[in-house]
């Protein structure tokens, strides 16, 4: 049996952290791919069957990794990087819609887009975001456009 191999269609960004202890390179998800699928197969036994509950255990896991990945990013800096993180989350799993959108909304605003901030927060909001926060982010989002028309 052959298998062929599709090459994403995205740029691979690598970000590099120069002042990190062992010097290590991180890769987007796409990096992670494309070194899977370039690893060449050799027979092996095949994996254990799981059950439902372990297989649901692993995609949780999953889930909450990458969501990991995605926030260290926000956290690090590199705003432009997790929002693309967070709408490949948010597609891939629908029901993180408003946490993803919460934290779009964190990296437009330290990117200084304050408008797509609030548009953010507000769909969060409309998905089930906490409402009180999201109001407090908005209202801090609207001061900053408010500040940022008094002073261009």
């Amino acid at each position: 049996m052959s298998t062929s191999l599709t090459k994403p269609t995205k740029q691979v960004r690598v970000i590099h952290y120069p002042n990190h202890p062992t010097k290590r390179t991180v890769h987007t998800f796409l990096d992670a791919i494309r070194a899977h699928e370039s690893t060449p197969t050799q027979k092996a036994a095949p994996p254990p069957q799981l059950s439902e509950q372990q297989k649901s255990e692993l995609l949780a896991q999953a889930l909450q990794d990458q969501f990991s990945f995605a926030t260290k990013l926000l956290l690090d800096g590199h705003f432009h990087l997790s929002i693309e993180a967070f709408e490949i989350i948010q597609t891939q799993h629908p029901e993180t819609l408003a946490n993803c959108q919460a934290q779009i909304g964190a990296a437009c605003f330290f990117l200084q887009r304050y408008h797509d901030a609030v548009q953010h927060y507000l769909r969060a909001q409309k998905h089930g975001a906490n409402k009180e926060l999201m109001q407090a982010n908005i209202e801090e989002a609207l001061e900053a456009i408010r500040k940022s028309e008094r002073n261009p």
